[in-house]
């Protein structure tokens, strides 16, 4: 099943406005001045009339959900050991570079 196209509408202007109202539908701005889409035809109505070919009184984009997973899917965010244990290396070799130059400029202070 493919994803639904979500759009996300920000206010591109600095005026006081709460959102829009379109087809007897509210559209609220949320406290980033931004709401989300979730029809289509809708954003590009919106476009139409408020965005680039309108009034200029909104941005809109397509927006993806990052905060939601597709069902059935099961998604493991944590580092491996073998990861970890590079990582651990490679900031090791890191603090050793940081630690040789340091000495090497107080030694060439001191002369």
């Amino acid at each position: 099943m493919a994803k639904k196209k979500k759009f996300q509408a920000i206010k591109a202007d600095t005026s006081d406005f709460k959102g829009v109202r379109h087809d007897g539908k509210d559209f609220n701005f949320d406290k980033n001045d931004t709401f989300v889409i979730e029809d289509e035809g809708i954003a590009r109505e919106m476009d139409s009339m408020y965005g680039k070919k309108g009034s200029q009184k909104l941005a809109i984009a397509p927006f993806q959900d990052n905060e939601t997973h597709e069902p059935g899917h099961r998604y493991t965010f944590a580092a491996s050991r073998k990861y970890s244990e590079a990582w651990e290396a490679f900031e090791k070799r890191r603090k050793d570079k940081k630690t040789k130059k340091r000495d090497k400029r107080r030694k060439s202070a001191e002369e």
